[in-house]
């Protein structure tokens, strides 16, 4: 294609991102998921939208993969649509909401603050920090955050537990775990582990339904608190997943440091998070980066080198760093 073709496929992108988004929230996928190829009629009158509107809108994600036309205004659902649908395995439908959430598409429409000073464009467009956001003023939007986080989890934390060996340790102490994803799944299949998920109080307060559900909370407990303050003691392995790209240098420092304190003789340090290759090629964490650099105080993707200078900084050596089958790898630190 001429390049003047290919750098309107780039600039329309986000135009198929709120159709996604959009697609999504009305539940398209789960109709179909519940009753096979449907009408886009048929589709409109279970989401009460136009059906002319809608048979527009599925189209233009078909072009993309996301549908399937297998006739005339029929749809069916492709492996790409089949991560629309709600709580299946696999599905990014809540990470897809926030992505394409009004809170999200309007900080990004300041991207050029960040730009210029370097400085969250959350904080000019929400009038406070985005965690704090979520917590004192939108807890609506909080939760789909966090749910969203939820559905990146279950694919990052897979991969990491796949290529990474949790059975070596005793004691694992998840840092910024959230409601407990990654942990119960290290413990479901490693059963001679026992856990910590640790985050703030009004967080880990959900965390004992899913260990519950998941049966692991015998071997686990959510302790709420700040990790910017302290962590609990004595583990032998400290493993956190993308929390460290939410905070600049300094504050992953601090965060490092209160594990390095806390860690057992001879204790791992773990983070899953993304590495930055060099060079050109395409890879999905240059973009994550610009989301830190839009939304969170001074979070950043980092490279191999920034890693192990950020380590170094809190006392810790970088040891290996193992990829994994997702876009994050498993970055392994002990005490220098």
């Amino acid at each position: 294609m001429p390049p003047q073709a290919v750098i309107m496929q780039f600039v329309t992108g986000r135009f198929i991102s709120q159709s996604i988004g959009l697609i999504a929230e009305l539940g398209i996928a789960d109709f179909i998921d519940d009753n096979g190829p449907m009408s886009a009629a048929d589709l409109a009158a279970k989401a009460d939208v136009n059906a002319d509107a809608l048979y527009r809108l599925l189209r233009a994600v078909s072009m993309v993969g996301v549908f399937v036309e297998v006739s005339p205004k029929v749809f069916d659902l492709t492996e790409l649509g089949k991560t629309l649908r709600t709580g299946t395995p696999g599905s990014m439908r809540d990470m897809i909401l926030w992505i394409t959430s009004d809170t999200n598409y309007q900080c990004w429409g300041d991207l050029r603050y960040s730009v210029k000073t370097g400085l969250p464009a959350a904080d000019k467009v929400l009038g406070m920090p985005v965690f704090e956001y979520f917590f004192q003023k939108n807890p609506a939007v909080g939760e789909i955050f966090n749910n969203a986080m939820t559905d990146f989890a279950t694919v990052s934390h897979s991969t990491a537990i796949e290529a990474y060996d949790f059975g070596q340790f005793k004691k694992v102490v998840d840092i910024g775990g959230g409601h407990g994803a990654l942990m119960s799944a290290i413990l479901m299949v490693n059963e001679n582990v026992n856990g910590i998920v640790y985050d703030l109080p009004e967080v880990v307060a959900k965390t004992p339904e899913l260990l519950a559900a998941r049966g692991v909370a015998d071997r686990c407990e959510a302790i709420g608190g700040d990790f910017f303050q302290s962590v609990p003691a004595g583990a032998d392995c400290y493993v956190s997943s993308v929390v460290l790209h939410d905070w600049s240098d300094e504050l992953a420092c601090k965060i490092l440091t209160n594990i390095r304190k806390a860690m057992a003789p001879g204790a791992k340090v773990l983070s899953i998070d993304a590495v930055v290759p060099a060079g050109n090629e395409p890879y999905v964490g240059k973009i994550i980066d610009l989301e830190m650099l839009v939304m969170t105080p001074g979070g950043r993707e980092r490279t191999a080198d920034e890693w192990k200078a950020l380590y170094a900084s809190a006392g810790l050596k970088l040891t290996k760093i193992v990829p994994t089958k997702s876009y994050t790898c498993v970055i392994e630190g002990e005490a220098a």
